[in-house]
């Protein structure tokens, strides 16, 4: 066990110990085919094959140590196995790896959106904004985050709001806006 390192660091420690690290600074198709063959095999909403995916990040990252993407696939496979942890720990490396990447903080305020943490969650989705103002997803769950467990119904709308702004053909703003109006009406 290699103590004292970010999750980052202990993998690449790891693969120097094996002469498996990868070449920095270069970019490299073969990895970015790598990560999105990860996300297919993951599939959406887990409906894939997590464990065969996360194998496919792994081999990213074995060319690509910086390759922020793969830890979000990783972590999204370990979420899907039901590794929060780990999770967590894979989505740090990325954000350690990369921290003017929304992607990383989108996921990560999903994960603590699923642990509870409406704060946490709140944070990171508003950290995915604040790097991509056009976002569309992260208003979207940054509303949810808003509306429960924070009960900031006012900020919900605001986000939603943005969400059809951005992208006004998308029907589920406008969906989440009728029913925090409809919720709204009967408390």
């Amino acid at each position: 066990l290699i103590v004292g390192l970010s999750a980052a660091g202990r993998l690449r420690a790891k693969r120097e110990a094996a002469g498996t690290a990868g070449r920095p600074g270069q970019p490299n198709l073969e990895v970015a085919a790598l990560i999105d063959a990860g996300f297919e095999t993951l599939g959406p909403e887990c409906a894939g094959d997590p464990e065969a995916a996360e194998l496919v990040f792994e081999e990213a990252l074995d060319l690509d140590e910086d390759a922020a993407h793969a830890y979000v696939g990783l972590a999204l496979c370990s979420w899907c196995m039901g590794d929060p942890d780990q999770a967590f720990d894979d989505l740090d490396a990325a954000i350690e790896t990369a921290p003017q990447d929304p992607l990383p903080y989108f996921w990560r305020g999903r994960l603590w959106m699923e642990q509870e943490e409406g704060e946490e969650a709140y944070a990171d989705l508003t950290q995915a904004i604040a790097l991509n103002p056009e976002y569309t997803e992260a208003y979207l769950w940054r509303a949810a985050v808003a509306s429960w467990p924070l009960e900031n119904q006012d900020q919900a709308i605001k986000d939603l709001d943005k969400a059809i702004e951005l992208e006004p053909k998308l029907p589920l703003p406008y969906l989440r806006r009728g029913e925090l109006a409809f919720w709204h009406c009967l408390l």
